[in-house]
């Protein structure tokens, strides 16, 4: 067990970090906004706790997977700005509140598990924007209200998951 390195941060020509199912404990450092050319991030099955930090949310990240640690607080709005990201993984965590509303609006996302945690509040109507989804995986959270229609316009969506929320309502699709 020990801590992600400090010295992590100083690779300024890094593209990927891949430190998953390792036994790495504690916070993320801070640090990672200088490296600018980092594309993806996976830090999935350890032990980190602590939150996401919002430099790592404005990085030009294509992926960002941190699945099964002990990660809390709120998913950053910040990571509604992306431009890139196509892969959000950040099930079985501890975090809590509501998604980002306009989570999808600016991404090319294709992948979003935010299963296992509890999440609260509406499926974020902005998800269906770019029509890239391919898997939408929300299930064990508290979510609420009615599952979106729109998601009709995501064509390429092959895989959802929503049971073990709050969700109320008529299912309509209209495929």
């Amino acid at each position: 067990m020990g801590k992600i390195p400090i010295s992590l941060t100083e690779l300024v020509s890094v593209v990927q970090i891949e430190l998953y199912n390792n036994s790495l404990t504690g916070e993320l450092p801070n640090g990672f906004s200088k490296l600018t050319n980092l594309r993806l991030f996976d830090e999935s099955m350890n032990h980190l706790m602590g939150k996401i930090l919002d430099e790592l949310t404005q990085l030009p990240l294509k992926s960002l997977n941190l699945y099964q640690n002990n990660l809390k607080g709120t998913l950053l709005a910040s990571i509604a700005d992306s431009t890139a990201l196509y892969e959000l993984k950040i099930f079985q965590n501890l975090f809590t509140r509501e998604l980002p509303q306009d989570l999808g609006k600016n991404s090319p996302l294709r992948w979003l598990d935010v299963s296992g945690n509890q999440f609260t509040g509406l499926i974020p109507s902005s998800l269906h924007e770019k029509g890239n989804l391919e898997e939408l995986l929300m299930i064990y959270n508290l979510l609420s209200g009615q599952i979106l229609s729109t998601l009709a316009y995501c064509r390429s969506l092959n895989r959802i998951r929503f049971g073990y929320n709050n969700l109320s309502g008529e299912v309509t699709f209209g495929f």
